[in-house]
């Protein structure tokens, strides 16, 4: 499990926590926390759903990104 922080435009901080799979074919699972938000990325438990290379194990096999390139893009 990984905490990165972001600071907002308005100098909020936002944690992503990032759940990192034993398994590497299996898609890493974001989630906001510290905060209430809404956005077609974002399910009601604050998890990244919308982001198409973590939206499923395969799309992640496929995308070939490093977690690093999916946690800042």
């Amino acid at each position: 499990m990984y905490d990165t922080v972001f600071q907002t435009t308005n100098g909020f901080a936002l944690i992503l926590r990032i759940y990192v799979p034993a398994d590497n074919k299996k898609a890493p699972q974001m989630t906001l926390h510290g905060v209430i938000a809404s956005h077609s990325w974002l399910d009601i438990r604050m998890r990244v759903i919308g982001y198409a290379p973590i939206s499923s194990d395969q799309s992640w096999r496929y995308s070939k990104l490093k977690l690093g390139d999916a946690v800042y893009a």
